[in-house]
């Protein structure tokens, strides 16, 4: 199940990036880069240790270090807590991007985050929180789609979309991986760890992609 589950998101994300995606995508990217320079950009974690999506990781941290770099993103927010594998997403990739030069007073981290629709909300108010105004989500084009259609009904609409685009995947596709000491973004309580197909039905969990869980946070705090 899980091997077609894979397969199923590979193929998902080939379609997206290609014609039509790529082309929306790199709009995106355009109109964004005429809005940063960013305070923070929010770079949303991939599993650790998942061979199927572990050259996203990779992909997803290159392309974050790239925007600080060329002073369109000032911080990083790394969010993902331990979902899948025993690791802290958000941990593992802050490291990658530390070993690629990023200065630790400018990686921060969101490890609470088990959703892409989380990262998008935990990330951008712990970005306001630290004070940061001008925010930014970057990630692959599938995802950074997904989220700026579902950005205004996690009442996130001040933030804009950086997905990377043709020129970014050809060229950093083939790199190697990037080599960290993951110790430190390891569950302290190992044996205690459960992964969430263990603990979440799949009905909670497609709840929890589609940010179900956010909007009863937001309809609470509102009541």
């Amino acid at each position: 199940m899980r091997k077609a589950l894979n397969f199923i998101v590979i193929f998902i994300f080939v379609s997206f990036t290609s014609s039509c995606m790529m082309l929306q995508a790199e709009a995106m990217l355009r109109h964004a880069k005429e809005d940063g320079p960013f305070d923070a950009i929010i770079i949303p974690g991939v599993p650790y240790q998942d061979s199927s999506l572990v050259d996203m990781m990779h992909l997803r941290v290159r392309w974050a270090v790239y925007l600080y770099e060329i002073g369109l993103a000032k911080n990083l927010i790394f969010s993902g807590s331990a979902v899948y594998t025993p690791y802290y997403e958000s941990k593992v990739m802050g490291a990658m991007a530390h070993e690629l030069g990023v200065p630790s007073e400018n990686i921060f981290y969101e490890s609470k985050a088990e959703h892409s629709t989380e990262n998008l909300y935990y990330g951008y108010h712990l970005a306001k929180s630290l004070g940061f105004q001008r925010i930014a989500l970057a990630s692959d084009p599938l995802q950074t789609y997904l989220l700026s259609e579902a950005n205004e009904s996690l009442k996130v609409d001040d933030i804009s979309f950086l997905p990377f685009n043709r020129t970014f995947i050809r060229e950093n596709s083939s790199k190697g991986r990037i080599i960290v000491d993951v110790d430190k973004a390891k569950v302290q309580a190992i044996e205690e760890f459960i992964a969430l197909p263990d603990r979440k039905t799949p009905s909670e969990r497609l709840n929890g992609t589609l940010g179900r869980k956010i909007k009863l946070e937001i309809k609470s705090k509102n009541n």
